[in-house]
């Protein structure tokens, strides 16, 4: 149930099925994107899992933001948000910011200005600020009766702000503040797994039961209410509380599933190496747009849902994630210190001031 494998790059303990779970998520970001790009038929995967595509992965991320909240440091987890959150988005940002610039025809200074002020990358941001609103709850107070209390306070501010049409805040506030709910889920989940296994076991039984609530839902939505949207895009959502409960539904069908089914290596490696993926799928599929559409051949988009023509939008979304995957493996062994490893940006440091005490 509890799958655990030791990396060979990294010889630390995981639990396989968390980087399952990281996996399927980003490779459905990835899908959205190649969907986004190659318009091709009127037939989507992406609306069937919107509400809990991105909560999944924060609820994942909280899952694995400490292994003992009784003995959390503080000290440990702000170095590791500054080496893997703030580090990797000034890094990988900055190295994409000519090309994306050039590619939407604005000017560089645009691309800068948009890093500093935390626009270059909702996604990161909110996932930094999520985790920093965690941190001094979870160092000055053992008591998860206050988690479940600050859980309470982030939904009803996070519901109030989309309910209300605000937003965007600056640094994405307003997307950070539902996204530490999420997080703190996964939190909570760690804790009381035990308890919460037993009231919904790991089986195949409790799965099916989920999805089938979960599609019925989604199906009724789509007919009667159109609720069904990313929850941390800002706008007027009146019937919000609709769209958390989705989430809710798919996140924990999620978690079933990916505790019941053997985990795939590959989804496995798209886990444990999610932030790549993130960081460059965006501007991989871009590109490979712009190159099909002025050096490639025509491929014709389809008015009706086409089977066929939804099968070169997966092909290209496979395609691009064996891209990834292989800029994932060279960054991992020739620029470790570039996805934020600490032994890596500690034999950095140790150069550079080898050179500036021996110029």
């Amino acid at each position: 149930m509890n799958n655990i494998h030791k990396t060979p790059d990294k010889q630390t303990t995981r639990k396989a099925w968390v980087d399952f779970g990281r996996g399927i998520s980003m490779f459905l970001v990835v899908l959205f994107h190649t969907e986004t790009y190659f318009p091709l038929s009127d037939f989507q995967l992406s609306p069937w899992v919107t509400s809990f595509r991105i909560p999944f992965f924060f609820f994942l991320s909280g899952y694995l933001y400490t292994s003992n909240h009784r003995r959390f440091s503080l000290r440990k987890k702000t170095i590791q948000i500054l080496t893997r959150i703030v580090w990797t988005y000034m890094i990988f940002t900055t190295i994409i910011v000519l090309p994306k610039c050039l590619a939407n025809q604005e000017p560089i200074t645009h691309g800068l200005a948009d890093i500093l002020l935390g626009r270059a990358s909702w996604f990161i941001v909110s996932l930094g600020l999520a985790q920093a609103m965690w941190a001094p709850v979870i160092r000055y107070t053992k008591n998860t009766h206050t988690y479940i209390l600050y859980l309470t306070i982030l939904l009803t501010i996070g519901t109030t702000i989309r309910m209300t049409n605000l937003g965007p805040f600056p640094y994405w506030l307003d997307s950070a503040i539902l996204a530490a709910f999420f997080v703190g889920l996964g939190i909570l989940y760690r804790i009381y797994q035990p308890r919460i296994n037993h009231i919904l076991p790991p089986r195949p039984t409790t799965f099916f039961t989920l999805l089938i609530i979960y599609i019925t839902a989604i199906t009724l939505d789509t007919h009667h209410l159109n609720t069904n949207t990313m929850i941390f895009v800002a706008g007027n959502h009146p019937h919000f509380p609709l769209a958390i409960l989705y989430s809710l539904i798919g996140v924990a069908t999620t978690t079933i599933l990916v505790q019941i089914v053997k985990p795939i290596p590959v989804l496995c490696f798209v886990g444990i190496n999610s932030l790549i993926f993130y960081y460059l799928n965006g501007g991989l599929l871009h590109t490979l747009s712009i190159i099909t559409t002025h050096l490639g051949p025509s491929i014709p988009s389809t008015p009706t849902p086409d089977i066929t023509t939804y099968a070169i939008e997966l092909t290209i979304c496979l395609l691009s994630c064996l891209i990834l995957a292989l800029i994932a493996t060279i960054i991992n062994r020739y620029a470790p210190a570039l996805t934020g490893d600490r032994q890596a940006l500690h034999n950095l440091w140790q150069k550079i001031n080898h050179k500036k005490t021996n110029p």
